[in-house]
C-alpha cells in the first residue's frame, strides 16, 4: 500500500498556489481562443454583408449623380443652341461613367426633346443608365432571391432648361 501512495505522488505531483493557478489560467486560454473563433464566425459574414452594401450603395450613388450632372449639363447646353447631337454628345462626354443601357452604349440613353426650339420653350434631357453592383453582394442576392431580385438598377436624370 505504502508503493502505490508512492507511485501516485511520483506520476502527478499535487499542485499548490501560484503553479495550479497558472495551469487552470493556460487552460482556460486554450477555451477562450476556440470561443472567438467561434464567435468571429459567426460575426464575420455580416460584417462582410455590410462593407459590401456601404460600397454598392456609394458606387450606385456616384453613378446618380455623374448622370445627374450629365443630364444638367445637357441641357444648358441645349438652352444655349444647339443641335440635338450636340447635345447628346456633350452628356456623354461630361459623364464621368460608361454610360450603359440594356445591351446598348452610349447615345442611347441619352432623349432630349425641345432642342432647336423657340427662346423661351424649354429643352429636356432625359439620362438613363443601368448600374450593375460590384460587389459579391449580387451573387448572393442571387442566390438567396433564387434570381428574382436583379443585381442591376435602373437610373434616371431629367433635367430642364429654356432656351435662351
Amino acid at each position: 500500500m505504502a508503493t502505490a501512495a508512492l507511485r501516485q505522488s511520483e506520476s502527478a505531483p499535487v499542485l499548490h498556489g501560484a503553479a495550479a493557478g497558472a495551469r487552470r489560467a493556460k487552460a482556460g486560454r486554450n477555451r477562450e481562443r476556440g470561443q472567438n473563433l467561434v464567435e468571429f464566425a459567426l460575426v464575420a459574414p455580416l460584417f462582410l454583408v455590410l462593407i459590401f452594401a456601404i460600397v454598392d450603395f456609394g458606387m450606385g450613388l456616384r453613378a446618380w449623380i455623374s448622370i445627374t450632372n450629365a443630364a444638367r449639363e445637357g441641357a444648358r447646353y441645349g438652352a444655349v443652341g444647339h443641335t440635338e447631337a450636340e447635345i447628346k454628345q456633350r452628356v456623354v462626354d461630361t459623364s464621368s461613367i460608361g454610360l450603359t443601357c440594356g445591351a446598348g452604349t452610349g447615345t442611347a440613353c441619352v432623349t432630349v426633346t425641345g432642342a432647336n426650339g423657340l427662346p423661351g420653350n424649354s429643352v429636356t434631357v432625359r439620362v438613363s443608365h443601368q448600374y450593375s453592383l460590384i460587389t459579391p453582394l449580387s451573387a448572393l442576392m442571387s442566390m438567396v432571391s433564387g434570381g428574382s431580385i436583379s443585381t442591376r438598377v435602373d437610373l434616371t436624370a431629367d433635367s430642364d432648361m429654356r432656351l435662351e
